[in-house]
């Protein structure tokens, strides 16, 4: 057999093996392909969730913020108009401090299952302050809250109204850290609304 003929009867098998490496490189980019697109969807929901635990946290400081910047109003009148008398109880119908629960669920969630490495850097970094901004507003409500009850163990029901001026102290460091967050909530959902730089 003539070397030209085994050449012949080899090209086949190097065009079929050729064909082969060439299959498997296409279905592995293909597979490729296919876990990015299924980690951005992942990451998309994640993002949407996170965007709608924001709205709704956003939702919840709103109320609690109005809440106590009407009582600041109320108790400054009282201390304006030089009454010895003590702040009527129903003034602060829903407690002296009102905190909101803030959800972390969807955040927390992203972190766990790594989706947060497709978002954008930005984004991530913007959201991450959001949640220690929420934080600081849990860890401050959390401080304050014992004081409070332990003066009315102490001195009674009515002692927290016989101190307007304390309460108009505690009252405000909530409206401030409550300000704050309400800040926070909308330099996020800008950046979540902005086009994202990958």
């Amino acid at each position: 057999m003539s070397r030209d003929d085994r050449s012949l009867r080899l090209l086949p098998i190097l065009l079929e093996a050729l064909f082969v490496v060439f299959g498997v490189v296409l279905a592995l980019l293909a597979n490729e392909w296919r876990q990015e697109r299924e980690l951005e969807a992942k990451a998309s929901t994640a993002l949407a969730g996170i965007r709608a635990e924001i709205d709704a946290n956003r939702a919840e400081i709103e109320t609690t913020f109005q809440y106590h910047r009407e009582r600041m109003a109320t108790v400054g009148r009282h201390l304006q108009s030089g009454s010895d008398e003590p702040l009527p109880e129903q003034v602060f119908d829903r407690g002296y401090i009102y905190a909101s629960t803030l959800r972390s669920d969807a955040w927390h969630a992203a972190v766990n299952t790594d989706a947060i490495s497709h978002f954008d850097y930005a984004q991530v970094l913007e959201i991450s302050r959001l949640y220690a901004e929420q934080a600081r507003y849990e860890k401050q409500s959390d401080h304050l809250a014992p004081m409070i009850y332990r003066t009315i163990l102490e001195d009674g029901r009515g002692a927290m109204l016989q101190h307007p001026r304390r309460l108009l102290t505690l009252v405000g460091m909530m409206a401030y850290r409550e300000e704050a967050l309400l800040n926070a909530f909308e330099e996020t959902l800008a950046s979540l609304d902005a086009p994202a730089d990958r």
